[in-house]
């Protein structure tokens, strides 16, 4: 069975979609990295899609949002 997304697709997709839903909760980067207890520049990094979360970052962000 070949994977529907690859490393690079994921981190763009949930990028994307972390940012959506940061932006619905009208929280700026700054906030959002405040209340998960993440630096600022790696929720940066996150919605770009430069780097992978971890699953407990995301069991965190989906609890916050």
């Amino acid at each position: 069975m070949t994977p529907r997304f690859d490393r690079a697709e994921f981190q763009k997709l949930f990028g994307r979609r972390l940012a959506a839903c940061r932006l619905a909760k009208n929280l700026s980067q700054l906030q959002f990295a405040e209340t998960t207890g993440y630096h600022s520049q790696t929720i940066s990094n996150l919605e770009r899609g430069l780097t992978c979360p971890s699953l407990f970052a995301v069991f965190l962000f989906a609890e916050v949002l």
